[in-house]
């Protein structure tokens, strides 16, 4: 946890005192455990926490009763708006729907709803379409007096590649024509935010006075264009390893096949190591006979298919390798080192996944 409080730290040095730092803690906290997560960022000031849904803000909440700000980013159940509301928990707002609704629930709990409204500006996933958003957001604030307006955002579809840099600038300029028009109205909302991680870190201009930081406090990089820009600019590291142990080892001579399907026959005489991890624990399937980890500071090949609890290792280049030995499928041994970047190249998928496919039933140790 230590060192997802210095990649904060890190994160904030660089984007300067005047911008605030919302946590995004989704998805088990990107696979790291959420609860934990929490602990450690609620340490060193973050403005918000950014949850998916009810289930995660409620987890939050019973643990940490007086935690930051809790953003609920998804939608919200109606018969869970009483106590998203009561609970003074953030709503994102992003269709037409919702300001009768989240009124009405409100009028219930006799407590404003604080809602932040969403605006589509390109992503086309949630929000209130960019050519409707000052009508819309001019009738909340002048109409529903149970609600109140706290914060307006919108995401970026591709902040974090060369490629789409001019769509991404018309996403901010979309946004900030509907910051100026509703600050020109005379409509004071206190936090704009547009950026995730690869924004908050490439585009300074679309920071406003908060941004949203997911990936990049858990020490991974939103892209491979990010990371070659700015690894030496922003001093952070992952904060996760994905360790298990050898369960069984034996000798195969050469020609014999491998796992479900026969799918690895062995080139030479070898020493085969089985590891108690599987896709069941949210490690791919599609790592068979591609995949390496890590054994005594060797890269050792998996061979075969992976199962579900199981997966083979051919161990022979490992001297002295023993039951128990500690194995590393994410994370490093002194220079040798697996990074989610890596798996997530061999898998043809991005960092997050990797991260969030974690099983939450995979037993996690934390170290301050």
């Amino acid at each position: 946890m230590g060192v997802i409080k210095k990649n904060i730290m890190a994160i904030k040095k660089y984007i300067g005192p005047e911008v605030l730092l919302a946590a995004v803690i989704k998805s088990n906290a990107y696979g790291h455990g959420i609860i934990e997560v929490v602990r450690a960022v609620s340490q060193v000031g973050v403005e918000f926490l950014c949850v998916d849904n009810v289930a995660e803000a409620t987890a939050i909440s019973k643990q940490f009763p007086a935690s930051s700000k809790i953003l609920i980013l998804g939608g919200v159940e109606s018969e869970d708006l009483d106590w998203v509301i009561k609970n003074n928990v953030r709503l994102a707002l992003f269709n037409s729907s919702h300001p009768r609704t989240f009124e009405r629930s409100s009028q219930r709990c006799g407590r404003r709803a604080k809602v932040h409204i969403k605006i589509d500006t390109g992503m086309h996933r949630l929000g209130i379409d960019a050519n409707e958003a000052v009508e819309v957001i001019t009738k909340i604030n002048n109409n529903y007096k149970n609600i109140e307006i706290e914060g307006i955002w919108s995401h970026f579809a591709d902040s974090g590649s060369r490629e789409n840099k001019k769509y991404t600038q018309e996403q901010i300029k979309k946004f900030s024509n509907i910051v100026d028009q509703i600050e020109k109205d005379g409509i004071q909302i206190k936090y704009k935010h547009l950026c995730n991680s690869a924004g908050a870190i490439n585009y300074p201009e679309a920071r406003f006075n908060l941004v949203r930081t997911g990936i990049i406090i858990y020490g991974i990089f939103p892209s491979e264009y990010i990371k070659k820009k700015y690894q030496k600019k922003i001093n952070v590291k992952p904060a996760l390893s994905f360790k298990t142990k050898i369960v069984s080892l034996r000798d195969l001579p050469k020609g014999e096949r491998i796992g479900y399907g026969l799918a690895y026959r062995l080139k030479k005489n070898s020493k085969i190591a089985v590891l108690p991890v599987g896709y069941k624990d949210g490690y791919g399937r599609s790592l068979s006979n591609i995949g390496e980890v890590i054994v005594r500071g060797r890269r050792c090949p998996i061979v075969g298919r992976i199962c579900m609890r199981m997966m083979m290792v051919d161990v022979s280049s490992v001297s002295r390798v023993k039951l128990n030995d500690e194995v590393i499928l994410l994370g490093g041994d002194g220079r040798v080192r697996i990074e989610a970047d890596e798996v997530a190249e061999k898998m043809d998928t991005i960092p997050y996944e990797i991260l969030a496919r974690i099983a939450e039933s995979v037993p996690r140790i934390y170290k301050k």
